[in-house]
């Protein structure tokens, strides 16, 4: 659990549909920092599934196209392996928004920032997770992805409903979460396969209104809780049926913590958030407080 302050900016509520408890903002108080300065503005972390205690992590855009291995200790985020990282060669780095890994040994990476909905061209990249750390990534070892969502062409230029920093693995298949300026909510997209010849189009699953933009998703290693990070909030919703993860129960609490652009679960309860100023947190779901359904609180 993390150090936890309570302020006086109230929570934003729009949803008519849920109950929010009366909880003020909490300023979260950083557990620790990242060591490697080359990490400038760290905008994806994701729990390795072939190396103890190790996390990858990346920058923003304007960066090279390359991850980073940190060591989590309980003194923070240690430098391990290159400290220049691990390149991709002949990948580029547009803007790279998350992180996050599948079953197989796989790192995938959401190459899929958008601000102004200008970029044509978006990109997921996947990566064999690499069993040496110091030793960059040759064109054999990553595949690239170009993803387009569906109908973009036909919306008018003013929907920026498509830019994407949150991106993560469940049963088999990649979903992203939007970060939608038009209405501080978050679109879900699940991609059912991913095609290296022909331009990959999600199917649309489901809105959430968020309150503020999204900048971070993660799956809980059992796969039963999916958390939401924005700039003012972390969700958790659990007790879901296959990915109708905006069904179940929600959880939620309302933070200040900077600009925060990365979470990632370390167990089943206890997650990791990371600002742009390579500050870490740790927060446990526990720390969140339920959110009713209005049709549940009248039965």
């Amino acid at each position: 659990m993390g150090v936890l302050l309570s302020c006086s900016t109230p929570a934003k509520r729009r949803d008519p549909a849920l109950i929010f408890p009366d909880q003020k903002q909490v300023k979260l108080i950083p557990w620790a920092s990242l060591e490697n300065k080359r990490i400038s503005e760290c905008s994806g972390i994701t729990r390795s599934k072939s190396h103890r205690n190790i996390y990858w992590v990346h920058n923003d855009s304007g960066d090279k196209a390359r991850i980073f291995p940190v060591k989590m200790t309980k003194d923070g985020g240690e430098k391990i392996g290159k400290e220049d990282g691990l390149n991709l060669e002949e990948a580029k780095h547009s803007d790279w928004e998350d992180i996050t890994t599948d079953d197989e040994g796989n790192i995938y990476v959401a190459d899929l920032g958008n601000n102004h909905n200008s970029r044509k061209s978006l990109t997921i990249y996947k990566i064999e997770e690499p069993e040496d750390l110091n030793k960059d990534l040759s064109k054999k070892k990553w595949d690239k992805y170009k993803v387009k969502y569906p109908k973009e062409e036909d919306l008018p230029e003013k929907v920026v409903d498509f830019d994407c920093e949150a991106l993560f693995h469940f049963n088999g298949h990649l979903y992203i979460l939007t970060k939608n300026r038009s209405n501080r909510g978050t679109d879900l997209y699940r991609f059912d396969q991913l095609d290296k010849g022909k331009t990959n189009r999600p199917t649309y699953l489901d809105f959430f209104n968020t309150e503020n933009l999204v900048t971070g998703a993660d799956i809980s290693p059992n796969g039963k809780k999916l958390v939401v990070l924005t700039y003012t909030s972390v969700w958790v919703f659990e007790d879901f049926k296959d990915d109708k993860f905006f069904e179940g129960k929600i959880s939620w609490l309302p933070i200040r913590a900077g600009q925060c652009e990365a979470i990632c679960f370390v167990n089943n309860n206890d997650l990791i958030i990371t600002n742009e100023t390579r500050q870490l947190y740790k927060l446990s779901c526990k720390d969140l407080l339920e959110i009713k359904r209005k049709e549940t609180a009248e039965l």
